[in-house]
């Protein structure tokens, strides 16, 4: 957004209307959110794995392997909207 700020809202300005200008505007400023954002469902999705993981290894150190496995089928349906492109579907409803 210090790019847009500095040089291009002014030339903005000056060649586009108010509308296309606030457009321009909303672009850049998703733009430039987009790393925070995809880093900040990254973060999301590391505790929920690795809350799932501790879950099921829980279970497999105390011989319960039907329940590891059934925690592992349980999981899947909450974290398969993660294997797409976005990852802003994620969302941490397993048990």
């Amino acid at each position: 957004m210090q790019i847009y700020q500095a040089y291009l809202d002014k030339w903005f300005s000056r060649a586009l209307g108010p509308d296309a200008q606030a457009s321009m505007r909303d672009v850049f400023l998703r733009l430039g959110n987009a790393d925070d954002d995809l880093f900040a469902n990254l973060g999301r999705l590391t505790h929920i794995l690795q809350a799932e993981a501790e879950a099921v290894l829980d279970r497999v150190a105390k011989g319960d392997k039907d329940g590891a496995r059934a925690r592992v089928l349980t999981s899947l349906p909450a974290l398969r909207p993660c294997e797409k492109r976005s990852l802003a579907p994620c969302r941490h409803s397993t048990g």
